[in-house]
């Protein structure tokens, strides 16, 4: 694997809560698994701390990093920024392409049962958001909304676990695509907000049920 692969990999591992916040991660183990010498596992141990997904601590290495509160309502401000400009962008410019990826991706959440499948949900809400960013045709965007995207991967493990998020986070969504499917503009752009809004709130309320149980012993 070159060293862009392994900067993929890594950053995978961290989206899919394969690696979790607080977790250390081992030079040694990554330099056997990935066949890569110090110098280059060190560059892309830099690369993901400049994204925001690793933290360096001097004594002891590199360990995937924690969000604190006031962390998450900065990188959920810049969301409600950066993505609701981009479904304005996304409405504006739509083409039959993406109102056919559209359709799709509403029948499909349409179906979905989100309380019993929330990683399912997960994956087609970043199908969806993934779809707005790309339309909207804007460079300098899309480049925020990548390092939005990587930051956003410590949380989404934790909101992934409740399924009534994920149910409030499909009917967001569909929100959003009838908005864009109508060429609703002014809609498209403030549903994108409303739903980053949402899930923002549903985040601080996740973290706090999570801390609470581990005060309690894990009973709550």
């Amino acid at each position: 694997m070159n060293k862009n692969e392994v900067f993929e990999a890594i950053r995978a591992r961290i989206a899919t809560a394969r690696l979790q916040p607080g977790d250390w991660l081992s030079e040694r183990a990554l330099e056997r698994e990935y066949g890569l010498s110090r110098t280059p596992l060190r560059e892309i141990l830099q690369r993901l701390v400049a994204a925001g997904l690793l933290e360096v601590h001097p004594a002891r290495g590199h360990r995937v990093r924690r969000l604190s509160a006031p962390d998450v309502a900065r990188v959920y401000e810049a969301r409600e920024a950066v993505e609701g400009m981009q479904a304005r962008l996304a409405c504006l410019r739509a083409d039959a392409a993406f109102a056919a990826a559209l359709r799709g991706l509403r029948g499909k959440l349409t179906r979905l049962d989100a309380a019993r499948h929330p990683a399912r949900g997960v994956a087609l809400g970043t199908a969806l958001h993934d779809r707005v960013a790309a339309m909207a045709g804007n460079a300098h965007l899309l480049r925020a909304y990548e390092d939005l995207r990587n930051q956003s991967a410590l949380l989404r493990n934790l909101l992934g676990r409740v399924g009534t998020a994920e149910e409030a986070s499909r009917r967001e969504h569909l929100a959003l695509i009838e908005a864009l499917l109508a060429g609703d503009a002014d809609g498209a752009e403030a549903a994108a907000r409303t739903h980053l809004r949402g899930a923002c709130r549903r985040l601080v309320e996740a973290s706090v049920a999570e801390l609470r149980g581990l005060l309690n012993g894990g009973d709550a």
